[in-house]
């Protein structure tokens, strides 16, 4: 019980988070403008 709430502390832990919200931010950058990409792509 103990070894599981380290790794679920470990897993909440601040670096993660930063990390977490920086894979996020870049996946929403990624497929924000994608819907735009097809549009273009289908105008060219």
């Amino acid at each position: 019980m103990k070894a599981k709430l380290e790794s679920t502390f470990a897993y909440f832990h601040p670096k993660n988070w930063i990390i977490v919200l920086i894979l996020s931010l870049t996946r929403l950058l990624v497929l924000l403008p994608y819907p735009f990409i097809v549009k273009i792509g289908e105008l060219l």
